[in-house]
């Protein structure tokens, strides 16, 4: 009776302890729709470096069918982004689709009486309502990429030809342009006879599958197309119609921001800072938060040379301002590993004075107060850093380093 009493209370405990947590990738909002007389939700995803400076700034990629692929959208982003560091960090806005019939009504264009889509509506409603909303509460650059998958592919592919100044970039994946006897393409065809111009990147992709029209509509544009779109179509054929969304985002996104990865892996000098930034301006018109891993490769390849990494970050002050406080603290860091303590200490009256409320340039000065042994001082300073980490929903694996700082504080 006693052992099973022992048993009882130990699976009682561990049950405590063992009790689940939400994992969330994201949040999920709505927003009234006048255009549509209808209210929509939306799924965002905001990168792991968006609350480390409030001033930060994101391309937002958006995608018509949310329902279905938002969340592996989103870690193959975060793959790409923030991990491998191909690709800028972005914002993603997934539009519900509100169930099958209300998602293909928006998706279809208005060509047929009978099966009138309403893909101008859902358009103007993505121009006027949407992207405004989107751009008045979060932290967005000017670079917008429209993506879609199937039927959403189908709507992507008609605002591309009709409203193609809105976005940068058009992703259709395994787009249902079988619609109707092909009807996108025959009016495609109509309207190539009279423009001449028609400046959009688009990227079409293909499964392993028949019927779609697709084929006919890149002929159609390899043929016709004028020559300012910029076109490229990728065939798969390893993947199936439901497969294909993963392949053709890593291939479109690795192929539309090519030019965003620095090709030596760090800034060599200041002039290097200085290069970066017109070719990004000249290439994508706007510039794009600077991956962590090449600043901190920065900071190390200089590590011994403070008059380079003042010049690097006087450079970074000038033409990625909203970033040279990312610098300074990967700079501090590294700096207190090597026992430069005064040089750490300048960094970080430089830092604080930008931005003192950076959880950041809180744990790093209580490292340094840690390292002056002044303990109660770096417990307040690194407790100071959590609450506003937490307040922030930063991504686990920062909140981790943060409380693995503060274990290694002594209580006295």
């Amino acid at each position: 009776m006693m052992k099973k009493c022992v048993l009882l209370l130990l699976l009682i405990l561990i049950s405590i302890n063992c009790s689940a947590q939400t994992i969330s990738i994201g949040e999920r909002i709505s927003m009234d729709s006048k255009i549509l007389n209808d209210n929509r939700e939306l799924l965002i995803y905001k990168p792991p470096s968006y609350y480390a400076s409030d001033t930060s700034e994101y391309p937002v990629l958006y995608i018509v069918d949310a329902d279905y692929n938002f969340h592996y959208v989103t870690g193959l982003i975060e793959l790409l982004s923030a991990i491998s560091e191909n690709i800028p960090e972005m914002i993603v806005v997934g539009i519900s689709g509100k169930g099958t019939l209300t998602y293909r009504k928006n998706s279809k264009p208005p060509y047929d009486v009978e099966d009138k889509g309403n893909a101008d509506e859902n358009f103007a409603f993505i121009e006027k309502e949407l992207i405004p909303y989107i751009n008045k509460n979060y932290k967005t650059n000017d670079y917008k990429i429209l993506a879609g998958h199937s039927i959403g592919g189908l709507f992507v592919t008609y605002a591309m030809l009709n409203h193609h100044k809105i976005f940068d970039d058009f992703i259709a994946i395994s787009p249902s342009l079988w619609w109707q006897d092909e009807a996108l393409k025959k009016n495609t065809e109509q309207e190539f006879t009279k423009r001449k111009q028609l400046a959009s990147n688009y990227y079409i992709s293909l499964a392993d599958e028949k019927g779609m029209g697709v084929h006919g509509f890149v002929e159609l544009i390899e043929s016709k197309g004028p020559r300012s779109l910029n076109f490229k179509f990728k065939y798969f054929p390893e993947e199936s119609h439901g497969s294909v969304g993963l392949p053709t985002y890593k291939w479109a996104l690795k192929d539309i921001f090519a030019d965003f990865r620095i090709a030596e892996g760090y800034f060599k000098d200041a002039k290097a800072v200085e290069d970066y930034y017109k070719h990004l301006k000249e290439k994508y018109n706007t510039t794009f938060h600077i991956s962590a891993g090449f600043l901190r490769s920065t900071a190390y390849a200089y590590s011994r040379d403070q008059e380079q990494r003042l010049s690097i970050e006087k450079a970074l002050e000038k033409y990625f301002p909203l970033q040279v406080d990312e610098f300074r603290n990967i700079k501090i860091s590294g700096l207190i590993k090597v026992a430069k303590l005064d040089e750490a200490r300048e960094i970080l009256k430089r830092a604080v004075k930008n931005n003192g409320s950076n959880f950041e340039t809180l744990a790093n000065q209580a490292a340094l107060y840690h390292k002056d042994k002044k303990h109660k001082k770096a417990m307040a300073a690194i407790n100071k850093a959590i609450e506003i980490a937490r307040q922030k929903h930063i991504r686990t694996w920062l909140m981790n380093e943060l409380f693995e700082q503060r274990q290694s504080i002594p209580l006295d």
